[in-house]
């Protein structure tokens, strides 16, 4: 999984990364523009909005010393460190 997200932006320069163009393709470019804009206005405020509750559940964890429900107990807020 994280070759594939390793890919992405290799695949995002090179114009590769497929995309569903039935409604952009009968529209002006001007028009295209916007709507280019407008979808990544709202995909940065989801993946914001994500990146806020996953450092939220962090310091939950992190100020109530959650461990792992395992032999070693590690603290649970050590591999949401790496997500956040």
């Amino acid at each position: 999984m994280l070759i594939a997200f390793l890919g992405l932006p290799a695949g995002l320069r090179s114009g590769s990364l497929l995309r569903i163009e039935l409604l952009l393709a009968l529209m002006p470019g001007g028009v295209r523009w916007w709507l280019a804009i407008a979808y990544n206005l709202v995909a940065l405020a989801m993946s914001l909005v994500l990146l806020w509750q996953v450092c939220i559940e962090l310091s939950v964890n992190y100020g109530r010393s959650t461990l792992a429900p395992a032999l070693h107990q590690t603290p649970i807020w050590l591999p949401q460190l790496v997500m956040g």
